[in-house]
């Protein structure tokens, strides 16, 4: 792997150029040489893990339209990892099987330095109505007071789309949250639940929940 000069005629470019794989990553051309064809002879491991990484790219692919984006490329700054996208595949890889499969309780979808409520749990809810609590730590009562609740979801439907859902108005001082799924679809919704500060720069580690409805 190496950075291309900007005076390169290929600076800039994306794709594959003769041997060469070329991406962009914070403004700037990094190169690697493209694999060679993997020989029938390729172990199930390598196998199961080029399809891993299908897996994530897809889903990743999501993950830049939101949000989620920012999340990461702040907690990639904060761990000093190159970007969100290598922190997400970090994360994430062991979370992608054969055959599309994937298991959502493995997902991270935030990662950042603020903390993440004690005693975060689902409360009863009714038909796609969701019910949330949790506590507010006393040393945070005036610093992180005014966090916001997200929450991303996942359906079984689309099972590589993430959505923000719209409705969930809710600060960590309020150490509670109601509502509602959407109104399409049945089944089991997978919930990322996360804050974030005020500006939306700084966020917390997210907490999964399955919910079946």
């Amino acid at each position: 792997m190496g950075i291309l000069d900007p005076s390169s005629p290929l600076y800039g470019a994306s794709g594959r150029v003769g041997d060469l794989v070329l991406y962009q990553v914070d403004g700037k051309t990094y190169f690697r040489r493209h694999p060679r064809k993997v020989g029938k002879t390729a172990s199930e491991k390598r196998i199961l893990q080029q399809k891993r990484m299908v897996g994530a790219q897809t889903l990743f692919l999501s993950v830049k339209k939101c949000i989620l984006y920012e999340a990461l490329n702040a907690a990639a700054r904060e761990q000093h990892v190159r970007s969100g996208y290598h922190l997400f595949l970090k994360r994430n890889i062991r979370a992608f099987g054969e055959n599309d499969v994937i298991d959502y309780s493995l997902l991270s979808l935030s990662e950042g330095s603020r903390q993440f409520p004690h005693h975060f749990h689902l409360e009863e809810g009714q038909g796609k109505q969701v019910r949330l609590s949790w506590e507010m730590q006393p040393e945070l009562s005036t610093r992180q007071e005014n966090d916001r609740l997200t929450v991303a979801a996942v359906f079984p439907d689309e099972p590589y789309r993430i959505v923000i859902l719209p409705g969930v108005d809710a600060l960590r001082k309020d150490k509670q949250a109601s509502f509602l799924l959407p109104v399409e679809g049945s089944g089991q919704a997978h919930l990322y639940c996360f804050f974030a500060d005020e500006a939306g720069k700084t966020f917390s580690p997210d907490r999964y929940l399955c919910v079946d409805y």
